[in-house]
Parts: structure tokens; sequence; C-alpha cells
């Protein structure tokens, strides 16, 4: 489900009179036997969608843990073509300088009451790129003046291999972070890769 629906459905407070959205949609499952539901919400924008998807989870606490096989995290994403002013780590493993990353998300799902075993960790299978403002400056959060390489930011793993090579790129593992990216002139990229 793409915005507005999953939009409207986690706006839509219970009332005693009326039902939640999303229990219509529970019902709609039941109804006609399906399996289960993907509820993939790419991205809630505004802090208002943020705190309505967590209210609409909050509800269903319980019955996930009941009834749901499990829940695929997205893990990644962190950065990309919407913030261009600087590079970033697609799956930053942990976030030294503040809460942005797949240990932080998936211990707030913990803490959030879902059982730990059921949490699947979504794994990216390309790369973010950037455009670096200088070339000499190529960390993490490097200055960058646009997007680099690839679709609209985006490259496949093989392409960025290839890149890699064809380019001669630094290829860098950040400790911290536990992310690679790679950079050649003024390209930046990135992302995870198999050695991890």
């Amino acid at each position: 489900m793409q915005q507005p629906p999953l939009r409207l459905i986690a706006s839509n407070h219970p009332t005693p009179k009326e039902p939640a959205g999303q229990d219509a949609v529970f019902e709609f499952i039941e109804e006609h036997d399906f399996d289960g539901v993907d509820m993939d919400w790419e991205f809630p924008v505004t802090q208002t969608d943020m705190d309505n998807f967590g209210l609409l989870l909050d509800r269903r606490v319980e019955s996930i843990n009941n009834n749901l096989d499990w829940i695929n995290a997205m893990c990644y994403d962190y950065h990309g073509s919407w913030d261009v002013s600087a590079t970033g780590t697609l799956a930053a493993l942990y976030d030294p300088n503040g809460d942005v990353s797949t240990s932080d998300g998936l211990q707030s799902w913990i803490d959030a009451g879902i059982q730990p075993e059921k949490l699947i960790m979504g794994l990216p299978l390309y790369g973010r790129t950037w455009k670096l403002k200088n070339p000499a400056v190529h960390g993490i959060g490097a200055p960058a003046v646009g997007l680099g390489p690839g679709n609209d930011g985006a490259m496949l793993y093989s392409e960025v291999q290839t890149f890699n090579a064809k380019n001669k790129a630094t290829v860098v593992f950040d400790k911290p972070t536990v992310s690679y990216y790679s950079f050649s002139g003024t390209s930046w990229i990135g992302y995870d890769d198999v050695d991890l």
C-alpha cells in the first residue's frame, strides 16, 4: 500500500461507533482468506505521519505477536536522493552520532513489544550516490552538490562493483557505522558489501 491509502488508514483513529481503518484491513484479509498484508509505507513524510504510523502499529502489537510470522524491517535508505547536500550511509548498522541506524531501528521495534524472533533485517542490494563538492573531502557526511552516477542517484550492487573496478575507486570500510562507501573523483557511493 502506498500513500495516500496507508496514510488514511493510519490517521483513522478508532471511535466507539466506527471501526478503525486498520480493523477494516484485517477484516478484509480474513473475509477473503488472504495469508497476510504488506504494509509498506515508503515513507511517512511528516511528523504526523510518523506518529500515526506508530499508533497504527502500537494498537496491533499484541496482534502482531500472536498472528504475524515475521516483520521485514527496512534497514536501509537512511540517506539518499532526497538529501543531496552531504554523503550518507545507506544502511549503517550503528550511528555513533545519533539514532539513525539498523541497531536503533530494530531496538525500537523490540522496545515497542515486538518479539525479536519475528524481526527480519532488510538489506539493500544497491547503492546511493552523490557528487562530491570537493574530491579531497570524501568521508561520510562530506559536502555534496547533487546526485552521483546511476539512475536518480541509485546503482544496483553489480553496477557499484563495475563502477569501483572501472574507475579504480577507493573502497572504505567505516568501522564505527559498519558500512562501506567508495569514491573516485567527485563520485561517492554508499552501499552494503557482501564482506560485511
